[in-house]
């Protein structure tokens, strides 16, 4: 019981605000492990704790285990799995470690217990920190921590930059080779009532309006429609434009050699070819004054203010018309554009030891909507690992091939942090450092055809054909004799008999009751040695039972089993002028001269019964 006691003044268990605060008043050096509810403490150390802390530490070392799930000044070290050590005196922090170095953590204790002893002497002093600072070793992980972050994101923006140029620039080549000399212009809603000013350019430029689509911004990615060029459009008239439909113009050249683009912006701008245009430009005409309604400092009213807006609107350049054309006319131009491929979430590679499938596979069906693949695996390393399964069930049927290294690989999807988070719980051996390198590895892990059927249905074939080779024909020592043998008793019994055959079962109930009577008799008497056996034979055998439910035994007895039970003499004994000679061959048994003379004296008797049996 002492040790027990012992045990819990060792480490106090701190799992509330209440339990930390009255921890923090002990004297002495308190270390505590703090540690997160999933995993719990580290139970590995105890053993060394509890060794310094009888040894060494005494009453002026304090040992905790503390609950960071709900204890505000450790909310840092939530959802963490690395062991983590907290120095604490005077309600400061004094150090920090991680990780589970039994010979690190006792050094840093005694050295911990020297200084405690010299600053209270008065002898040193020490830097000490609030609880929710960062100590120096946590400083450096953060700022590394925060490097790789920023980093890995800044690889993904870039990978998502570079995905979208090669989108962009397919729709541009797609649309330039389809419709090289289709120009476009666009007429924002407040301007629609100075349509009639456009006859001024048809003629003139050689240039005729095509299809006319009513179309708002308010579908159109505007960084994607402006992706090839600088201009971007006032606010407003984004607020407008989006509000209401646009009429959208495509223009025909009457010049097929024309450079379209340059007719088209100099017929709309002038000399200048951007907005606003030159002077006495089109643009210029159709640019339209619109109430701006803007927040007064004190933000008590709104006040009204005219702003001049751009009527019309000309792609600056031959890509962005392409862009254009594809986002205003998808009608006329979706046709002639590959489909854009399904996105694929951004996602990565998570690996766990084999043994652990049973936690992932409750994790994978929680989340099933961010998990794309997984699989098993010889190793963690893309370029070296080979498949081994594609489901724990043929995994499992490979048990006896496993050597306890394979590892259970799972393609995660990064659109919802939390289900990164709960598979990140689970103690991953390894995890992708970002999505593109994520991206590589599962390419590597789960190539193209990778969801196909699995082959794994041809070991369970195997299985099967040696089932059925159970039921071919068996080995020689394998069968059985017995089971033959009664059926041909059963078979004899059912069939027809031969007269002669009923005339001996006539003659032979007698004979063979008394046989039996005087083989026993000869037993008996020590006469002979060969006919006791036969009797034995003619009572255990089956052929005899068979036939016991008539009260004459020999209407009903098979020829099989007459032949059995009817001693047989030597040649030179007369069994009698009366017996058939059918009997007399099938009756008579191959025995020595001493045997024959036997079944000579006790057959007599039979013999001579059996003209009566006629009668």
């Amino acid at each position: 019981m002492a040790k027990k006691g012992a045990q819990v003044q060792l480490q106090a268990e701190i799992s509330t605000e209440e339990d930390w605060e009255k921890l923090l008043e002990r004297d002495g050096l308190i270390v505590v492990d703090v540690y997160s509810d999933w995993c719990g403490p580290c139970a590995a150390m105890s053993a060394n704790l509890k060794k310094l802390k009888l040894e060494i530490g005494g009453d002026n070392l304090q040992l905790a285990m503390a609950k960071s799930d709900h204890i505000s000044v450790l909310e840092r070290f939530r959802e963490k799995s690395e062991p983590t050590w907290m120095f604490i005196s005077n309600g400061k922090m004094t150090n920090l470690m991680f990780g589970a170095n039994a010979p690190k953590l006792t050094r840093l204790i005694i050295d911990e217990l020297k200084k405690e002893e010299s600053i209270r002497e008065g002898a040193r002093s020490r830097i000490e920190l609030c609880l929710t600072e960062l100590a120096p070793e946590e400083q450096v992980r953060f700022e590394a921590s925060e490097k790789e972050r920023l980093e890995n994101e800044e690889v993904e923006r870039l990978a998502k930059l570079k995905a979208k140029d090669k989108r962009l620039n397919l729709v541009v080549d797609c649309i330039l080779q389809t419709f090289p000399t289709l120009g476009l212009l666009v007429i924002f809603p407040y301007a629609l009532d100075k349509l009639s000013m456009l006859q001024e350019i048809w003629e003139p430029n050689g240039i005729k309006s095509g299809n006319i689509e009513k179309s708002s911004f308010k579908d159109i990615n505007m960084e994607d429609l402006l992706y090839f060029t600088d201009y971007r459009f006032p606010e407003k008239i984004l607020e407008l434009a989006s509000a209401s439909p646009c009429s959208c113009y495509t223009i025909k050249m009457e010049d097929q050699e024309a450079n379209v683009d340059e007719v088209v912006l100099q017929a709309v701008y002038g000399t200048s070819q951007q907005p606003p245009g030159s002077t006495d430009s089109l643009a210029l005409k159709m640019r339209t004054t619109v109430p701006k309604t803007t927040k007064a400092e004190d933000d008590a009213e709104a006040v009204e203010e005219d702003e001049e807006l751009d009527g019309i609107w000309v792609p600056p350049n031959s890509k962005t018309r392409a862009l254009a054309l594809y986002m205003l006319f998808p009608n006329l131009t979706v046709p002639h554009v590959p489909p854009e491929p399904e996105p694929i979430p951004p996602h990565i590679a998570i690996a766990y030891d084999a043994f652990k499938r049973s936690d992932v596979m409750a994790l994978i069906e929680e989340y099933q909507k961010d998990v794309m693949r997984f699989g098993f695996f010889t190793d963690e390393k893309p370029e070296t690992a080979k498949l081994i399964a594609k489901t724990v069930a043929h995994f499992e049927k490979k048990a006896e091939e496993t050597t306890y290294g394979e590892k259970m690989v799972v393609q995660v999807s990064k659109k919802h942090s939390d289900t990164v988070f709960a598979f990140a719980q689970l103690g991953p051996t390894y995890m992708s450092p970002n999505t593109v390198e994520g991206e590589r590895e599962c390419k590597l892990f789960f190539p193209k055809g990778y969801d196909k059927p699995e082959v794994e249905e041809a070991e369970p074939e195997v299985k099967k054909k040696s089932k059925k080779r159970k039921k071919g024909p068996r080995p020689v020592e394998v069968e059985e004799a017995e089971p033959e043998v009664k059926k041909k008793s059963k078979k004899r019994k059912k069939g027809p008999r031969p007269v002669e055959a009923e005339d001996e079962k006539q003659k032979t109930p007698e004979e063979g009751g008394e046989q039996k009577e005087t083989f026993i008799e000869g037993e008996e008497a020590g006469e002979g040695h060969d006919a006791p056996e036969l009797a034995e034979d003619g009572e255990d055998g089956e052929s005899i039972m068979d036939y016991e439910d008539g009260e004459d035994m020999g209407d009903e007895m098979p020829e099989e089993a007459d032949k059995a039970t009817s001693p047989m003499t030597d040649d030179g004994e007369d069994m009698g002028d009366e017996m058939p000679e059918e009997a007399d061959k099938a009756t008579s048994p191959m025995t020595d001269e001493t045997t024959g003379d036997l079944h000579s004296e006790h057959t007599t008797e039979p013999i001579e019964g059996t003209p009566d049996t006629h009668e």
